[in-house]
């Protein structure tokens, strides 16, 4: 157990109380023998109603990793994360017109919807135009720490949408969690170059190259092995952009039992680091597939699905059912492949003091500090990190954010496609990203 773990794990017991602690209960286990073994932790959060304008968040976030420290240390840091991000008052943002700010992040540089997906008239109707007041809240520029109002939707997890214009729907991307502001800075980042990767990927139907793991002896090793024991097959890929992160898709797929297909992604600072998380993350998700398997007797087909209505639980509940695999030929039938070295030696030597400067050579990238006095006495800092140029992930059918420019320029700069998509060539079938 490192240094670090200890101190997450005791600042989360001091928030941990049955009655007014942040976290009401702290439970740990592990997989069922059957499954692939990970250790595993959740955390029951308050909801702060009286101490936010925002709306309900659900009260519940899990873990899953090799270690019971590690599982725990994942499960306080998303819980406390996310408690932060729900609290917010109306009274304490400013609201005004993009153009009446000094220094702000303009709305219109958000990737969201495509022209073609706003002249269908297939967005919703409250859509941001220029000239809209917003509600706004300070934050800061990654690279000179200059002060910059940014749109408060984009911050607050529990931000209430209703009547007001509309950018982007709240989602946890860029939300983190540390012990200091810089690593929790750059685990934001990272999670915004994963899902960026994993939706510019999903969408062109790029032929990732696959991931071979010829040394057994570490911690990816280790859960090939248990997932191989367990008779599911997973393969590994390389989704690195332009932004010279390491970024691994994990893609499970299970040929005899259910769920059929689990994914998940990761980006770290080493190949190795990236895929570990994402094979975590995957197996996490196979064992939530499970849950709403569980306590849902209706479990629609990916072809029944209306993908412009279907929701995170229809599509996690279709991607379990038999023949989803059939949906995702680009990611399980590639030919071509590398290995963690080889990524390594291609991205140059990474180190954790690298990931901002890095990724700000290509993106604007901005912070805001949500960080509750309650979390803070506990040692905690709770940032969220905003690319407004990144690829957004969406987990409702409603929000598929189709515009930007990376859709039509990177598949084809790293060699996956000969020509840009226009927005009707886009993958349509929701995707089976948690």
């Amino acid at each position: 157990m490192t240094d670090a773990t200890d101190r997450v794990v005791r600042a989360g017991r001091t928030l941990t109380d049955p009655s007014v602690g942040v976290f009401r209960r702290v439970r740990t286990g592990a997989t069922p023998a059957d499954e692939p073994r990970l250790h595993t932790a959740a955390v029951d959060r308050a909801h702060p109603a009286a101490m936010t304008d925002g709306v309900f968040v659900p009260p519940s976030e899990g873990g899953a990793a090799l270690t019971p420290r590690a599982a725990l240390t994942a499960a306080i840091g998303e819980g406390v994360e996310r408690y932060s991000a729900a609290i917010y008052r109306d009274r304490d943002l400013r609201e005004d017109a993009y153009g009446a700010l000094d220094n702000a992040v303009d709305p219109a540089d958000v990737v969201t919807f495509a022209p073609e997906q706003r002249a269908a008239g297939t967005v919703p109707p409250a859509c941001y135009e220029r000239g809209d007041e917003l509600r706004w809240v300070a934050g800061e520029r990654a690279t000179d720490g200059t002060t910059v109002q940014v749109p408060a939707q984009l911050v607050y997890l529990s931000y209430d949408t209703r009547d007001r214009p509309f950018v982007r729907a709240p989602i946890s991307t860029g939300l983190a969690a540390g012990l200091e502001r810089a690593g929790a800075v750059r685990r934001g980042l990272l999670e915004v170059v994963e899902r960026d990767a994993f939706m510019l990927y999903y969408l062109t139907e790029s032929p990732l190259p696959s991931v071979r793991v010829p040394d057994r002896d570490g911690p990816v090793g280790t859960l090939c092995d248990r997932l191989d024991r367990a008779g599911i097959d997973w393969r590994l890929l390389d989704a690195r952009t332009d932004l010279g992160i390491p970024v691994v898709v994990a893609v499970l797929v299970d040929r005899h039992g259910l769920p059929e297909v689990s994914v998940a992604a990761a980006a770290a600072v080493d190949a190795s680091g990236a895929a570990q998380s994402a094979l975590e993350e995957a197996i996490q998700t196979r064992r939530y597939q499970q849950h709403l398997r569980a306590r849902t007797e209706e479990r629609p087909s990916l072809s029944a699905l209306s993908p412009a209505e279907v929701g995170r639980e229809e599509r996690l509940l279709a991607w379990s059912e038999r023949g989803a695999a059939a949906e995702l030929p680009a990611w399980t039938d590639t030919e071509s492949t590398t290995t963690p070295a080889e990524i390594d030696a291609e991205t140059g030597p990474l180190d954790a003091s690298d990931v901002v400067p890095t990724v700000t050579d290509t993106w604007d990238v901005y912070t805001v500090d949500v960080t509750t006095r309650d979390v803070a006495a506990a040692g905690f800092t709770v940032v969220r990190v905003l690319a407004p140029a990144a690829q957004p992930l969406y987990l409702s059918g409603a929000h598929r954010y189709w515009g930007g420019d990376r859709l039509s320029t990177v598949p084809v700069d790293r060699g996956y496609s000969s020509a840009s998509p226009a927005p009707t060539d886009l993958n349509d079938c929701p995707h089976p990203f948690p």
